[in-house]
């Protein structure tokens, strides 16, 4: 029997998933930081901690192959990394079952059964749920290359296993692959070592005599080898000296580099002991969220597979069922117990849970080729009938797997992300300042201005980084605005600098009234104030004129055109930027009640409350309304909202306002 993997089923393989991921790809721009991906691969750019060196000079070297526009170029280049990574589940299931020999009495299994198991295992894994949602997106080609690598790694692996004498060449190349992994995305890579080190102690021979040259030598050779793989690290500050635009931390210092390869300034962030007072409530909900999670990565008929294939691989090789299992278990827990994510964040969980889905692919096309073995002797008059019947069974849960996950993962008419970059330039003049202060506002506008050429005139600043020490030397070299001192700085504020020497001559914008600009600016010069503008908010002093025209054309297109699509389809990696966008709905609903304007009162919480997902932002906006409502004298909307924002808060367990809420609903209904 020919113990290589079949190349023209690993080309139909190819061919079927690259046509899934195109026929759903993304022609624009999807999951928040797809446009600094874009961005820092066509400028050769710093993507944010850890950087991404590897990744970036791939996407460099991919830009001649320019299909489109450069956001469906590197939504496809994503997809043509997933489809490969199906490619290597497949070739590592050939290899795993050629050497495991499940059925003592017949080694040589009938090919058909390899077969028929590789390519549904393979399937499987590439119409998973997250591992799909990756292989659309710019950004998830991050996840998804290292899945190839690890992937590849886990190849190399076997063939140092299950090779009777190995040669020095697998264990270097595999280590090589190894360390490479770790200039991709290293957080997911240190997950492996828990496995790693215990597949090794496991194999360490108590007969084997030390050799001390040996030791040296292979000492050398892992230290030559990660010192070839780490020089990659040296993209960072050597690329950020040269003041490109994307200029993520600035690390061309000692002091950044490190804190940008070590992502310490995400520590506070990311770490679960940073927020110890919602730690146990976070954990249930997160305990949750991963028990739910594998069932919506497969359909749940497969677990029957993985139940099986677990027993089967762990009674052929124990050690390498100990790896896979001890793997699986550091992803979970890790995503667990370190990984801080708010509920309406979970889906990062899901990114970074990808390792489990190829493991569990693996498990699953073991079981259904130790099913296929096992019921043969059985039934050696009806082989025909047991294959076909096995066959149906299989790729009639991929059909199945592949329905459930399409609702989500089609992407190929999502145009939020996109329409909202679009409409925050239409929102402002030229030369404007403009301070965003989110992923999407930033690196969406990032993204035409530089990628595309669009308003090249807008200065451009990310607020909850102005002040870092390194922000004004950096902006010294890459910009020409004025940023002299002023005596009314407060601390050396290079914001309040910014302001105060250009406010004159350029327009002054920020995106939300309630965030970094406001705490950092406005607390200090109480001099400006602010106004609605498009989708955004202007900064305004007490001397500028006030807009005639409130924008509420502008929202009402942005809507119809943008949101609605939207809507229809909801996916949960978007919901952050549906809560971004209620802001100019409310922004808007607010300042009409300064003025004491309420004809749109009712269409703009209509609006922003149909966005709102957040339980604590929805209580508050329900309340807001409640109190708009009352006045105006309008009791029953009034006491009717003051309800749901009571039920809100109880969700919460802040039952203080709840009470508040409530008694004030009373209160409104007795007055009736």
């Amino acid at each position: 029997m020919n113990p290589y993997p079949p190349t023209k089923l690993i080309v139909v393989l190819f061919i079927f998933t690259i046509s899934v991921y195109l026929l759903t790809l993304n022609p624009a721009l999807f999951r928040n930081d797809s446009p600094e991906t874009i961005t820092g691969c066509i400028t050769l750019g710093i993507t944010h901690p850890p950087g991404y060196p590897l990744f970036n000079l791939l996407g460099k070297c991919f830009l001649p192959f320019f299909v489109g526009n450069p956001a469906f170029t590197y939504n496809f280049m994503s997809s043509l990394l997933a489809a490969s990574g199906a490619c290597l589940l497949f070739i590592n299931l050939w290899i795993l079952l050629t050497n495991l020999h499940l059925i003592k009495k017949e080694r040589d299994a009938v090919i058909n059964y390899k077969s028929i198991s590789c390519l549904a295992a393979a399937l499987l894994f590439a119409v998973s749920n997250s591992y799909w949602g990756n292989a659309i997106s710019a950004k998830g080609g991050i996840y998804i290359l290292q899945m190839d690598l690890e992937l590849s790694f886990f190849l190399f692996l076997q063939i140092v296993l299950f090779k009777e004498k190995p040669n020095l060449f697998d264990y270097y190349f595999s280590s090589f692959i190894l360390l490479i992994g770790f200039i991709n995305h290293w957080p997911s890579q240190t997950l492996l070592m828990p496995a790693l080190l215990t597949l090794r102690l496991t194999t360490i021979k108590s007969q084997t005599p030390f050799s001390l040259f040996g030791f040296f030598k292979n000492a050398a050779t892992c230290l030559t080898l990660a010192t070839i793989s780490f020089s990659l690290y040296l993209y960072l500050p050597i690329r950020s000296h040269l003041y490109p635009i994307l200029n993520f931390g600035a690390p061309f210092t000692q002091e950044r580099f490190t804190k940008s390869v070590l992502r310490t300034d995400y520590s506070n962030i990311e770490m679960m002991t940073s927020y110890r007072d919602t730690f146990w409530a976070n954990l249930n909900q997160k305990s949750l969220y991963i028990s739910r999670h594998f069932f919506t990565e497969f359909h749940p008929a497969v677990f029957v597979f993985i139940v099986v294939g677990f027993f089967l691989l762990n009674k052929a090789n124990k050690r390498l069922t100990l790896f896979l299992l001890i793997f699986f278990l550091t992803v979970v827990l890790a995503n667990l117990f370190y990984l801080q994510a708010t509920p309406i964040e979970f889906w990062h969980i899901d990114d970074h849970l990808l390792s489990a889905n190829w493991i569990l692919s693996l498990l699953i096309g073991t079981g259904i080729y130790g099913l296929l073995t096992t019921t043969k002797p059985f039934l050696k008059n009806n082989k025909m009938a047991v294959m076909t019947t096995t066959t149906f069974c299989a790729f009639a849960i991929v059909f199945l797997t592949l329905i459930q996950n399409l609702a989500t993962n089609d992407q190929k008419e999502r145009f939020l992300y996109y329409g909202y970059g679009v409409n925050i330039l239409k929102s402002m003049p030229e030369n404007t300042l403009y301070f965003a202060e989110s992923d999407y506002d930033y690196f969406s506008t990032l993204y035409f201005k530089t990628v595309l050429n669009k308003r090249p005139d807008i200065h451009l600043f990310l607020t909850f980084f102005i002040e870092q020490p390194y922000e004004r030397s950096l902006l010294a070299k890459m910009d020409d605005l004025p940023t002299n001192p002023s005596p009314q700085t407060p601390k050396g504020s290079l914001l309040f600098d910014l302001i105060e020497n250009n406010h004159s001559n350029h327009a002054i914008y920020s995106t939300f009234p309630n965030a970094s600009f406001a705490k950092i600016y406005l607390k200090d010069f109480e001099g400006m104030r602010f106004e609605p503008s498009g989708i955004v908010t202007r900064i305004i002093s007490n001397d500028d004129d006030i807009a005639k025209e409130m924008p509420y054309h502008q929202l009402d297109n942005f809507w119809n055109e943008y949101l609605v699509p939207e809507l229809k389809k909801t996916n949960s990696t978007q919901e952050i930027l549906l809560q971004a966008c209620a802001n100019p709905y409310l922004n808007l609903a607010h300042y009409d009640k300064l003025r004491g304007h309420f004809e749109h009162w009712d269409w703009c919480y209509a609006k922003a409350l149909y966005l709102i997902s957040d339980t604590g932002w929805l209580a508050q906006t329900w309340f807001d309304r409640a109190e708009g409502d009352s006045y105006q004298g309008k009791k029953n909307e009034a006491g009717k909202a003051y309800q749901i924002a009571g039920y809100y808060f109880y969700q919460q367990g802040q039952l203080d306002k709840s009470n508040v809420a409530l008694k004030k609903a009373k209160a409104l209904v007795a007055t009736n």
